[in-house]
């Protein structure tokens, strides 16, 4: 045949291009002994001759298992004779593999014509003839694994130089060559793949696996990386595993893929494809390499002419490479990203960095393969639904780089619109429908029209898309277009309103997303404006929820939407306040006006319930947050709202929040809120809030108040009949310790005041209060203080009295019945804060607004008081003192005529004298003497009305007044004023008020005994002396004591020689009179007022005690006394270590 004839000069060829024996082929145990016969002149025509020689080849390679004798009759033509052998037979060469095994040593040859030639030969083989070739081609891959095995073992610690310095020895060339050019006929055969006799044969497969794993390993060697000999043979497997894998991913399933090609081999192929392609994580890497490699070839070539022609070959070269790299990786993406036995995955960040770097390129054949690449990954793995997200996501970033948002959203629509059953998630798919409706670029425009008629005949179940495709498809003005966009946004509302919780997370995500783009100069304005344009529907759809259990830790879709949309307004409240303006004037809107409703009952409850929510968010994110910056945010909400027709709604909530209880501080807590794991988005608050170096504990009572400051400048007169509790909780916080509350609550006043009272009516006083607000700015009102036990007396409340005076007198011309309802709200909250500071503040601003009083107000004052009076603890007792102050400057301020219809008074300053604190007594004994001062106990009518009205609790008979002023002389503090009321109830005639008992006329003289034997001391008022005895003569006449009588009348005229004398008769008539009965009593009196810290008033004590107790001798008054012995005694011997020492010591004796 002519292959035949055409042998023995193939033969020479080689041989005279080794320049010697073939010594340069590989062979195997069959020699081939094509040169038995060689021809005696070789032709000078030798190329000619080659590539005739390469086409025989070629044809009877595809077509010799065809006519393969098993099949049919060979015909004579087709069958490849041997000439002559040693042994003089002849040899058919019939079948496929007799040919395979004498073209494969050329595999091998130094002459690239006909290396090339065979593989090309290898490359157009049938079908039928892949098995036998494979066979054929397992020894020459033994070949070259063993040397990949012996220069390139498993430990990278093994390596030895000396094996790579060996390739440059014939043999290691030869290997050379057998490597890339098997890689080469892979690369042409392998669709073997597709066909059960190879792929099921486990000799050839594990062959194939074997060589793909030591050829990875090969090619990854960091000194191999570095040789561009290796080029072609980068390509050419580029090219085999492109091939190789798309096919096997067309013939067997997912599942079974696993089999012939591992995740981990597909993953580590994948990064080693990385390493030449040019594009992504390494990029940079790539082109260094490149060009070290390509620059240390040209440096061996001088002649310039050689060397660019070189540096073209080279570049075309690399350029194959690239193009043959992405494709060989975008064919791997064509498999799960994560293995599902391992849970191994791919480096996701690193595949989309390749992706967009790929779309940045603006050549369409990259175009390709890199949309190519995400159809793949998206078919492959519709079972992550969060790499379909992170593609979604990836179509939003077209204002960095519109070939990208392009790119993959051109992807996802050819993915739904040739996958019927695609899973997704249907909000994410709206949104991105929506939002690439109104590009600028109609092809996209397009795309978008067409995934929206996908979704509608999907899941929408609706036939009205087609109405808005003209204006969308064809139109290139934004009117038109944007229009359709906002009419889609809108119907789809009204046919998914389940869905309006999803689709405002995931707009408010993808308005972070589009905005993070760090080029402020590209910064996407109007793609963030648009979002918020077909928001707006969804937003008018919301229906909040009260849910009916407590906030944390439960998260409901109405905090969700909420949390959501305050972030927007957080994040872009100033460069879009319209529209955030809009969304939350639409958030309370109720389908239209209050005009189109006609149950305006129903309308209100439900505008009060969605401003309700939306005020109760608010005051909880501020509580949980402590973040003050978060002030700033809400107000706006408040001014958005307070523009609507709902204002007055909003007032009156925020005035419901405003309450003393609302006062107390939150201790919240900063965690967010979770329900489990939420499906979708929820933004982040602190990402957007400002960090705070403090974090103050905030109270709902004081944001609500804070929350008025800014829409106070516009609504003023609205809130003029809301004018008292906004004053007072701006007063009780004026000089709050947390600096925002103070400096808030200060600039509300100033508001109030300017909204309030326009220019015109401006008196001088009201520009002196708003010059004295302004000065104020950064600094407390005054001194945040609280009156105590030791402190009774502050400035901070003086300081204020004038401030409230002034406020009552600049409001009087728009509320002239302020003091009244403000000095009423002010007592209630005195009464019932938890706040003591706030409480204080409020009795102080009652007490200078002295309105009139109700039985409630002082039904509640008395309960407080009841509460915190004789208390252990300063605080409390500073508390009880506010209330003291208050009752006493209620009583100076009161009538008779009021008095006795409060009857209350009279029996608290009673109760008051019970206590153990001489300053709570001091105020209770005053207040005592002030409302009897105003009534007469001696008008029978009065006394009635007092008995009558004694607390039904009251713990205990009440015996008089008496006995309960006589502790008051105890105390050089309380002595003055009790001695003194003491003296002003003696003469009454009735025993009630006074001391049921017949000690009456005894004890009373025995309160006034030491002042009255002080009658010759120089700072003694004489006559007053003088005039209380003759008044105890008149008691003890009224009560029978005739002798008293006498006695204190005598004292009233002077008639005694000396105090002495006086005393001994006044001891010796008591002794008659009311011994042994009085007794004890009586000295439990004169010892108790040796507590008293006036040493007069004690040495006068002392006197009475040494003549008076050598009368108290009886056995039976001894036996009583030594019972309480040691009390009786402990005010003597506390007085042994005082100047009075000697006159204590004599009473002791």
């Amino acid at each position: 045949s002519r292959l035949l004839q055409l042998m023995p000069y193939i033969t020479i060829s080689l041989e005279q291009y080794q320049g010697k024996a073939s010594n340069n082929t590989i062979k195997r145990p069959q020699s081939n002994n094509w040169n038995a016969t060689k021809p005696m002149v070789m032709t000078n025509n030798t190329n000619e001759i080659i590539e005739q020689w390469k086409f025989y080849l070629i044809y009877i390679a595809s077509t010799i298992e065809v006519w393969n004798p098993i099949h049919s009759t060979l015909p004579q033509v087709m069958a490849l004779r041997k000439q002559t052998e040693d042994n003089g037979k002849k040899i058919n060469i019939t079948r496929a593999e007799q040919l395979f095994k004498y073209i494969a040593p050329l595999l091998s040859c130094e002459k690239i014509t006909i290396r090339q030639s065979a593989v090309l030969a290898f490359g157009c083989i049938n079908s039928l003839s892949y098995k036998t070739l494979l066979e054929i081609l397992l020894p020459y891959i033994r070949d070259v694994l063993d040397d990949v095995k012996k220069k390139y073992p498993v430990d990278p610690k093994t390596y030895y130089s000396p094996h790579r310095n060996s390739t440059n020895s014939p043999h290691a060339k030869k290997l050379e060559r057998l490597r890339m050019e098997l890689a080469h006929i892979f690369s042409l055969i392998a669709d073997f793949i597709t066909y059960d006799q190879c792929r099921n044969n486990d000799r050839i497969m594990d062959s194939v696996k074997t060589y793909i794993i030591e050829m990875i390993k090969f090619l990854s060697d960091s000194y191999v990386q570095f040789e561009w000999d290796h080029q072609m043979l980068r390509y050419y497997f580029c090219g085999f595993i492109e091939r190789l894998y798309d096919n096997l991913v067309i013939t067997i399933t997912n599942l079974k893929t696993a089999h012939f090609m591992s995740f981990d081999t597909r993953y580590q192929l994948f990064k080693l494809f990385e390493n030449w392609c040019g594009y992504g994580q390494l990029s940079k890497t790539t082109r260094d390499r490149e060009a070290r490699m390509m620059e240390s070839v040209l440096t061996q070539v001088k002649d310039d002419r050689e060397k660019g022609a070189l540096t073209i070959t080279m570049e075309e070269q690399r350029k194959a490479l690239e193009m043959a790299a992405l494709k060989a990786m975008s064919c791997l993406c064509k498999g799960e990203i994560i293995d599902p036995q391992t849970n191994a995955s791919f480096d996701l960040n690193s595949l989309f960095f390749w992706i967009d770097s790929i779309l940045s390129s603006h050549e369409e054949k990259f175009y390709i393969i890199s949309k190519s690449s995400i159809k793949s990954l998206l078919i492959y793995n519709a079972d992550q639904p969060k790499l379909l997200e992170i593609i979604i996501r990836k179509c939003y970033m077209g204002i960095s780089n519109p070939n990208i948002a392009q790119g993959y959203f051109t992807a996802i629509v050819q993915i739904f619109y040739t996958i019927d059953d695609y899973p997704c998630k249907l909000n994410q798919m709206l949104t991105l429908t929506l939002y690439k409706i109104s590009d600028p670029e109609i092809s996209i425009r397009r795309n978008a029209i067409q995934l929206l008629k996908v979704l509608e005949s999907r899941f929408l179940n609706v036939n009205w898309v087609e109405e808005y495709e003209s204006a969308i498809g064809l139109s290139s003005l934004p009117v038109i277009y944007k229009n359709a966009q906002l009419a889609i946004s809108a119907r789809l509302v009204k046919l998914l309103p389940h869905l309006t919780c999803e689709m405002i997370s995931e707009i408010t995500y993808c308005v972070e997303l589009i905005s993070s783009i760090d080029d402020r100069s590209k910064y996407p304005y109007s793609d963030i404006r648009n979002m918020f344009d077909f928001l707006l529907p969804w937003v008018r759809s919301i229906n909040l929820q009260i849910v009916n259990t407590k906030r944390y830790p439960i998260l409901n879709s109405s905090d969700v939407m909420l949390t959501n949309l305050f972030y927007l307004t957080i994040k872009f409240g100033n460069d879009y306040y319209a529209e955030m303006e809009q969304i939350w004037s639409n958030l309370i809107d109720i389908e239209g006006n209050t005009q189109d409703i006609q149950n305006h009952q129903l309308f209100n409850e439900n505008l009060n319930k969605n401003i309700s929510i939306i005020i109760d968010f608010l005051l909880s994110i501020g509580v949980r947050k402590r973040n003050p910056s978060f002030v700033l945010y809400a107000k706006k909400i408040i001014v958005y709202i307070s523009r609507t027709y709902a204002c007055k709604n909003l007032i009156d909530i925020l005035i419901e929040n405003i309450t003393p209880l609302t006062l107390i501080p939150e201790m919240g807590n900063n965690n967010n809120i979770i329900n489990g794991k939420i499906p979708i988005f929820v933004a982040d608050l602190d990402n957007g809030l400002m960090e705070m170096p403090k974090k103050p504990a905030f109270s709902k009572g004081q944001l609500a108040a804070v929350l008025f400051v800014d829409a106070a400048i516009e609504i003023g007169n609205i809130l003029l009949p809301n004018l008292p509790i906004l004053l007072h909780v701006i007063i009780v916080q004026l000089d709050h310790f947390i600096t925002l509350i103070c400096e808030q609550n200060r600039l509300l006043l100033l508001n109030l005041i300017q909204g309030i009272l326009p220019k015109p009516v401006r008196t001088e006083k009201v520009n002196s209060m708003i010059s004295l607000l302004i000065e104020k700015e950064g600094k407390r009102m005054w001194g945040y203080e609280d009156v105590s036990g030791k402190n009774r007396n502050i400035q901070s409340a003086k300081e204020l009295e004038v401030f409230v005076e002034d406020l009552i007198e600049i409001f009087y011309t728009v509320d002239p019945n302020l003091r009244q309802t403000w000095g009423t709200l002010a007592i209630d909250w005195g009464t019932s804060c938890p706040v003591r500071h706030v409480a204080c503040r409020s009795f102080q601003i009652f007490r200078t607004l002295m309105p009139m009083l109700n039985q409630k107000i002082m039904g509640n004052l008395f309960v407080r008081l009841s509460y915190t009076l004789g208390d252990v603890k300063e605080e409390i007792q500073g508390f009880a003192y506010e209330i003291l102050i208050t009752l006493n400057a209620m009583i100076s301020s009161m009538s008779g005529e009021e008095i006795l219809a409060f009857p209350q008074f009279f029996w608290a300053c009673v109760a008051i004298l019970y206590g153990p604190h001489e300053w709570e007594y001091l105020e209770g004994v005053i207040m005592l003497e002030k409302i009897l001062n105003k009534i007469s106990l001696n008008d029978s009518k009065i006394s009635n009305i007092l008995l009558i009205n004694l607390p039904t609790r009251w713990k205990g008979q009440f015996t008089g007044l008496q006995g309960l002023l006589l502790k008051g002389l105890n105390s050089s503090l309380t002595e003055k004023y009790s001695l003194n009321l003491i003296n002003k109830i003696a003469l009454l005639e009735q025993d009630d008020f006074v001391d049921r008992s017949n000690g009456r006329v005894l004890f009373t003289i025995l309160a006034n005994l030491p002042k009255l034997l002080l009658i010759n001391e120089d700072n003694i008022d004489v006559d007053r002396s003088l005039e209380i005895a003759a008044s105890l003569a008149q008691l003890a006449e009224m009560k029978n004591y005739t002798t008293i009588a006498i006695l204190m009348e005598s004292y009233s005229k002077q008639r005694f020689r000396d105090f002495q004398d006086f005393l001994q008769k006044f001891i010796n008539s008591i002794r008659e009179t009311w011994f042994p009965t009085y007794e004890l009593q009586t000295l439990q009196l004169l010892m108790g007022l040796l507590s008293n810290r006036n040493t007069n008033y004690r040495r006068m004590t002392l006197k009475v005690l040494k003549i008076l107790l050598p009368y108290v001798n009886s056995r039976k008054q001894y036996s009583a006394l030594e019972g309480i012995e040691e009390a009786l005694v402990a005010p003597l011997l506390s007085l042994l270590r005082t100047e009075l020492s000697n006159e204590a010591l004599e009473v002791l004796d």
